[in-house]
């Protein structure tokens, strides 16, 4: 596939999948709807404001039985949930229970080289898992890497988090060719998103727990994002895999070239316009 098929692809995911302007979500029979008699007043998690602070149409409708209530136009809302589901969960804080639900689940790539030493790994590891909010996975990317395989394996076994290792055993492999292998082998229902460091830097605490309040909170939308030197660049990955990743151009540049053709620059931003240092 050339590149320019591989952008054709991408053009076809704009906006994003939960974004798309087919989509739209109905408030009716949501268990956060507000209503006083018949009219749905409000989003008791306060959701409709940010929609059309992010550029969402807010509608006020109606049904066969007058019943009036919001549709919010071209957006999902992650956060809609059944009255059933609000009677299962009876007597509990529901919106910490939606919150935790809807919490981005992220594939964390420690990159391993030649150069990578023991220590480099479990410090990388340990910073992860520090985190405010953690990884869903971790992947060990090895790469030419003298370190034993045995001793990746008792780090992620040790570690408390789901954890999968992979070795790349050919002899030009690129840095985005390791993350195409590592992304391949991870489902886009076990993760959303991954992001990327070389084995030995610290990932922040704040680093999950930062993109996800920007996604969830603040109504964010992005593709990816680029870091300053590539230690927290992210990356959706059902559009990674779609596109073919880092095959014969880097992805963060296909994200880049087409978001801009086609008029939304914003779905590739930085990482530390949303992660704090």
């Amino acid at each position: 596939m050339s590149v320019e098929e591989q952008e054709d692809k991408i053009e076809g995911a704009f906006p994003l999948e939960q974004d798309s302007n087919e989509a739209e979500t109905v408030c009716r029979d949501c268990a956060f709807a507000v209503y006083d008699g018949d009219t749905q007043t409000a989003c008791s998690l306060d959701r409709l404001d940010k929609f059309e602070e992010n550029g969402a149409e807010v509608l006020e409708v109606y049904d066969e039985t007058n019943k009036e209530f919001f549709v919010i136009k071209g957006r999902v809302c992650v956060c809609w949930r059944h009255p059933d589901w609000k009677e299962k969960h009876e007597g509990r804080n529901l919106e910490e229970i939606v919150k935790k639900e809807t919490t981005i689940r992220m594939d964390a790539i420690i990159y391993i080289d030649k150069d990578s030493a023991y220590e480099d790994v479990k410090n990388t590891l340990d910073s992860l898992k520090a985190g405010q909010v953690k990884p869903a996975c971790v992947t060990f990317v090895k790469n030419q890497c003298e370190i034993d395989d045995w001793a990746i394996v008792t780090l992620g076994r040790k570690s408390g988090l789901k954890w999968k290792a992979e070795t790349v055993r050919e002899d030009d492999a690129t840095r985005g060719r390791c993350v195409d292998i590592a992304v391949r082998k991870t489902s886009a229902k076990e993760c959303n998103y991954y992001f990327v460091y070389n084995a030995g830097e610290i990932v922040p605490k704040n680093f999950i727990s930062d993109i996800n309040h920007s996604i969830n909170e603040d109504m964010n939308r992005f593709l990816a994002l680029r870091s300053d030197d590539g230690n927290g660049d992210v990356g959706q990955i059902h559009i990674h895999k779609q596109i073919g990743g880092n095959r014969d151009k880097p992805f963060l540049a296909k994200v880049e070239n087409t978001s801009r053709s086609q008029g939304c620059p914003e779905l590739l931003q930085k990482t530390s316009d949303i992660v704090s240092e």
